[in-house]
């Protein structure tokens, strides 16, 4: 289950990315390689297959700090 901290960094990161994505994607148009709609969809294609990626890594990665956080707690907690 994901709290609500998590959830929130996630949100965070794909906000990031997704201004990531957009700023190669402009940068792209305004190259020539703009001028050539398949590699530019191909293009397209890849940034957002690759962000997708990072975004699945990271979540992933907060998970597992997350969990290591908690069995720290639990650990160090009076009742354990």
């Amino acid at each position: 289950m994901i709290n609500s901290t998590e959830r929130s960094d996630i949100l965070v990161f794909n906000c990031y990315l997704c201004h990531v994505r957009y700023l190669l994607t402009c940068y792209v148009y305004s190259t020539k390689i703009g001028e050539i709609s398949d590699i530019s969809k191909c293009f397209e294609n890849f940034v957002s297959q690759a962000l997708g990626v990072l975004t699945r890594i990271y979540a992933a990665e907060l998970r597992l700090i997350l969990k290591e956080r908690c069995y720290c707690l639990f650990l160090s907690s009076p009742y354990a």
